[in-house]
């Protein structure tokens, strides 16, 4: 007995942004110097993949960077992580998912972590 097994076809995903903040005084107070400068960068790369006809999926890496420059002194701050990973089966009785995922509701996301944010 064979079994079909169907072809896979794969597409590739890249996201970068990047920001730069500068605060001059943000509390307008002279006694006490709170400049800052911030450069954040994050960067996403996956791909999606499906048969074309019941499955489907996405995986995306999230890396991002924060470099922060103050009169007290300078820092950074990076962190990785998984962003999405999940696949859907669909049947006749219904599709699965399985992974991690964005839940949305509507246009908005159930379960909201802003899309905005460096962090994962």
């Amino acid at each position: 007995m064979l079994v079909d097994i169907p072809e896979l076809q794969f597409k590739p995903a890249f996201e970068y942004r990047g920001r730069f903040e500068r605060r001059l005084e943000p509390d307008f107070t002279a006694s006490a110097s709170d400049d800052r400068s911030v450069f954040e960068q994050r960067y996403r790369a996956g791909f999606d993949v499906s048969d074309g006809k019941t499955l489907s999926g996405s995986f995306r890496y999230q890396y991002s960077h924060e470099w922060f420059f103050r009169p007290s002194g300078n820092n950074s701050h990076d962190s990785s992580d998984l962003f999405l990973g999940y696949l859907e089966l669909k049947r006749k009785e219904g599709a699965y998912s399985l992974g991690r995922q964005t839940i949305s509701k509507g246009d908005r996301r159930l379960f909201d972590v802003s899309n905005f944010s460096q962090r994962s």
